[in-house]
C-alpha cells in the first residue's frame, strides 16, 4: 500500500507510540491523586510537558494538553466568548473560507448563541491568497469591542503557508485583538534541519502578541487522541476561574477538566523527538515534493486544465492538491484505492462530503472545479521509485476514465 493521506492522519511514529504505551502500562495512577503511583504518574507527566514545551521553545506553564486540535480550537472561541460575556463587551470573530470546520463552525455557534452581542464575517483573500489585512483592518476599526482572528499557519487542502508574524504584528499594539492559529500541518515541519527544537522566534508571537496556536498530535505521527493548546503570555489568567468553561476538576490550569491523557503528552513528546532527531526530513521532502510535481505536471502535460493548485505560491513541503478535470474524481478515487494508493479529496474532515470545499471557491474555483481535486500528503517515505509510480498510476486510471 502507498500511503498518501498524510495531512489527515500521519501514519504513527510506530516507536514512540509504543514507548508511551509501555510507559503507561507501568505508570497507570491518575495523575491527580495521592498515591505514590499517582505521584510517579504526574511527574512522568511534568517531565514530559517540560521536554515538548523546550522543543518548541516554550515554557512549560503555556502547553495545555487535549483531546485534538479542534477541541483546542473550541476552547479558545468560548473562552473568548466568556470574557466579551463577562466584560460586557461586543465581540467581532474573523476567519475566512479556508480555516479548519472546528474553527469555522464553532464561531458560527457563537454568533448563534447570543446574535446580538457577537458578530461573524469571512475575511476575503489578497492577489497573493492571504487573508486580506485591508478587509481585516477595516472590520476591527468599525467594531468596539473584542475580536479574535483565526488565520490557519498552513492550509489543510493546498499547503498555502501564511505568515503568522505579519499578522501578529498588525495587531500587536490592540489589547482587544486575539489571534487564533492552527498550526496542526506545520508544527512538525518548521524547524531547522540539524536543530532539536523550533526556532524560539517562531514561537516570541505568543508571549507579547496574544497569539493561541493549536496542535493535533495525529498529524506528525503521535497517535490518535492527543492535541495541545498553547496559551499567550497574557492569557486571561487572572480570570480563569470565570472563564472556566466547564467544571469537573482543575486540570490543565482548570481550562480543560478531568483525567490527564499521560500516554498522550508522552508520545507527542517522543514522536517530536523522534522527527527532530532526523537532521534532514525536511529537506527529503522538499525534495520529494518537487519531484512529485514536476513528474506530475510533465505526465499531464497534454491535459487541458489540469493545474497543480497554488504552486506559484509559498506552501508547506509535503501537500500537493491537484485539479485533474474531465473525469468522475469519485471513480479516480475508486481506482487508485483499488491500485492500493490512498489518497483523499476535501479537507481530511470533510473527505466524505461531496460538496464543494469552501476553500477552493473563496480561491475563485468554480463549484465543478473545486469537485475535481485530489489532494496528495506525503512525507519521508515518498522515495524516487514510489513516486514514479504513483505518478503513472494515477495517468493510466485518468487514461481509463476519459
Amino acid at each position: 500500500m502507498i500511503y498518501l493521506d498524510y495531512n489527515a492522519s500521519h501514519p504513527p511514529d510506530k516507536a514512540a507510540v509504543l514507548e508511551a504505551t509501555e510507559i503507561y502500562l507501568q505508570h497507570f495512577g491518575n495523575t491527580s491523586g495521592r498515591s505514590g503511583l499517582s505521584q510517579t504518574a504526574a511527574r512522568l507527566l511534568a517531565y514530559h510537558r517540560e521536554q515538548l514545551a523546550q522543543k518548541l521553545s516554550l515554557n512549560a506553564d503555556r502547553v495545555i494538553l487535549t483531546g485534538s486540535a479542534s477541541e483546542a480550537n473550541a476552547i479558545v472561541v468560548k473562552m473568548i466568548l466568556q470574557e466579551a460575556k463577562e466584560t460586557g463587551q461586543k465581540l467581532l470573530l474573523l476567519h475566512t473560507q479556508l480555516e479548519h470546520p472546528s474553527v469555522i463552525e464553532n464561531m458560527r455557534l457563537a454568533q448563534k448563541s447570543d446574535s446580538e452581542n457577537v458578530d461573524l464575517k469571512i475575511i476575503s483573500l489578497d492577489e497573493k491568497l492571504q487573508p486580506d489585512l485591508q478587509d481585516i483592518n477595516n472590520s476591527i476599526r468599525e467594531h468596539n469591542g473584542i475580536v479574535l482572528l483565526a488565520i490557519m499557519h498552513a492550509h489543510n487542502e493546498t499547503g498555502l503557508l501564511w505568515p503568522l508574524d505579519q499578522y501578529c504584528e498588525a495587531f500587536r499594539e490592540n489589547k482587544n485583538v486575539y489571534l487564533l492559529a492552527d498550526a496542526s500541518q506545520s508544527i512538525a515541519k518548521m524547524h531547522p534541519a540539524g536543530t532539536p527544537a523550533i526556532p524560539s522566534n517562531f514561537f516570541s508571537t505568543i508571549y507579547n502578541k496574544r497569539l493561541f496556536i493549536s496542535i493535533a498530535g495525529h498529524k506528525f505521527g503521535a497517535g490518535l487522541g492527543g492535541g495541545l493548546l498553547v496559551l499567550p503570555q497574557d492569557d486571561l489568567s487572572a480570570k480563569r476561574e470565570v472563564l472556566r468553561l466547564y467544571g469537573g476538576g482543575n486540570q490543565e490550569q482548570s481550562l480543560r477538566p478531568g483525567t490527564v491523557n499521560l500516554q498522550a503528552m508522552v508520545s507527542m513528546n517522543l514522536a517530536l523527538q523522534n522527527r527532530f532527531q532526523r537532521n534532514n526530513f525536511i529537506t527529503i521532502i522538499q525534495e520529494n515534493t518537487r519531484l512529485f510535481e514536476k513528474m506530475l505536471g510533465e505526465k499531464f502535460s497534454q491535459v487541458a486544465e489540469f493545474e497543480i493548485v497554488a504552486a506559484e505560491y509559498k506552501r508547506l513541503p509535503g501537500t500537493t492538491l491537484v485539479l485533474i478535470p474531465g473525469v468522475s474524481i469519485d471513480f479516480l478515487l475508486m481506482g487508485l484505492d483499488r491500485a492500493e494508493i490512498v489518497v483523499s479529496t476535501g479537507t481530511s474532515c470533510k473527505s466524505n462530503s461531496r460538496t464543494a470545499s469552501p476553500g477552493l471557491l473563496a480561491m475563485g474555483y468554480d463549484e465543478e472545479k473545486a469537485l475535481s481535486v485530489i489532494r496528495f500528503s506525503y512525507g519521508e517515505q515518498f522515495t524516487d521509485k514510489i513516486i514514479s509510480k504513483t505518478v503513472n498510476t494515477v495517468f493510466d486510471v485518468y487514461k481509463k476514465l476519459v
